[in-house]
């Protein structure tokens, strides 16, 4: 199956993190090792005042998993149904007005069933303070993630994300 795919903008910043890109990790572009029909099982997260950490379970096309965690450790699951998927993720990124720092701020994931059309969302995650820092912004079709983060339990573990999409949608 071929796929088209695109990189979005670094929603949010670097914070001193290291760049991470999880597609570079199952053989992009060389090959592509994920399950196209049902690339996510499973998103994690760790928020607070703003979105910490952030994991993720990718299926893969041999029938097998493999897990990242990016930042600090996330708290929170989420787990997609065998027919699920992520449609698309709305966030709030950008300036922190406490931490003085460009960071995710909120996440919510929009998932559908691709059997039943059934649509549910999970979160928002992060957001605590209320305060609505940074910027919003809409992901459709995620299939990746990438960034910056710092691995460990700082609570500012994830600096920012960029999402490795699919063009046409699944």
């Amino acid at each position: 199956m071929s796929l088209s795919v695109i990189q979005t903008p670094l929603f949010g910043g670097v914070n001193g993190g290291t760049f991470f890109n999880d597609l570079l990790s199952g053989g992009w572009p060389g090959q592509l090792n994920l399950n196209l029909n049902h690339p996510i099982s499973q998103v994690s997260v760790a928020a607070g005042w703003e979105v910490d950490g952030i994991g993720i379970t990718y299926n893969l096309a041999n029938g097998s998993q493999v897990s990242f965690v990016h930042g600090s450790n996330p708290n929170t699951a989420v787990n997609l149904g065998a027919t699920e998927y992520i449609q698309s993720i709305i966030g709030r990124a950008g300036y922190q007005t406490y931490y003085k720092a460009s960071l995710v701020n909120q996440l919510t994931f929009v998932i559908v069933d691709n059997s039943t059309l059934a649509v549910r969302t999970a979160g928002p995650f992060g957001n605590g303070d209320e305060s609505n820092n940074g910027s919003p912004f809409t992901v459709s079709n995620p299939i990746a993630l990438a960034g910056y983060a710092t691995a460990g339990t700082s609570a500012l573990g994830l600096g920012g994300l960029s999402f490795i999409k699919s063009a046409s949608g699944f």
